[in-house]
């Protein structure tokens, strides 16, 4: 009987001495799983903030130093910004930024009326191609019914086959079939509307003299707190095609 009462008193030290191990693993774990969400935050968390990162394409261009100013950029080649800063002494910066394959830099005003370029996904572009000189090639015809109320900026850049920016004969803005914005032998034009209704077309145009192939972007922008965006931020809007 005495054997017996020692052999459940081993098992039942032993028992214990498990449990309190697997607690104390468990135990381990876990302050070590709190002190890396500390440091580093949650998994999706770390995504969120590695997208969000990208998702700053569609702000403005910033100065590498806080303390810069920017003071303008524009579209240098198809898929490159020139960025032009100034430092608090009176020295200005100058660098690039790149776009990614399957975006284009387009020039535009932003909500201050200040000439910038953005990167833009070609999903929220209109493109078309002329190769004839003296004639008039457009894009479709159509409106932005994404845009929930406030100011449409609008910018077409064109370029050649080198990716470099091209000067047609005349580039025009029209809004529902009336011409409101054009320019000439420029590579770009903007046009800023400041109550655009959803059920105005737009439709953008550019004649070349020359045979040279040139390729038109397009692109409209949505300034509206309403919209998910506060005052200063882009919004791309797809056309209603």
């Amino acid at each position: 009987m005495f054997a017996k009462l020692c052999i459940y008193a081993f098992f039942l030290i032993a028992i214990t001495t498990i449990t309190i191990g697997a607690s104390l693993e468990v135990s381990s774990k876990l302050t070590s799983h709190h002190a890396q969400l500390e440091k580093y935050g949650p998994p999706n968390q770390q995504s969120l903030s590695r997208r969000g990162h990208l998702n700053k394409r569609l702000q403005s261009p910033e100065c590498k130093d806080e303390n810069d100013v920017l003071l303008y950029s524009y579209c240098d080649k198809l898929r490159k910004i020139s960025v032009h800063c100034q430092h608090p002494d009176g020295n200005l910066i100058t660098f690039d930024e790149s776009c990614e394959k399957d975006e284009v830099c387009i020039d535009y005003n932003d909500a201050d009326g200040s000439h910038q370029a953005l990167c833009i996904e070609k999903s929220y572009i209109r493109t078309w191609t002329s190769i004839y000189d003296n004639e008039l090639s457009c894009s479709s015809d159509t409106t932005y019914n994404d845009v929930h109320g406030g100011e449409l900026h609008t910018g077409v850049n064109t370029y050649n086959d080198d990716e470099y920016p091209a000067r047609p004969y005349q580039l025009q803005t029209f809004l529902s079939e009336q011409m409101v914005e054009n320019n000439f032998y420029k590579h770009n034009i903007t046009k800023d509307f400041y109550d655009y209704k959803n059920t105005e077309r737009i439709k953008y145009c550019f004649i070349q003299d020359s045979n040279l192939k040139i390729t038109a972007y397009a692109v409209a922008i949505n300034f509206n707190p309403k919209a998910r965006n506060d005052k200063g931020t882009p919004v791309p809007i797809a056309s209603s095609e």
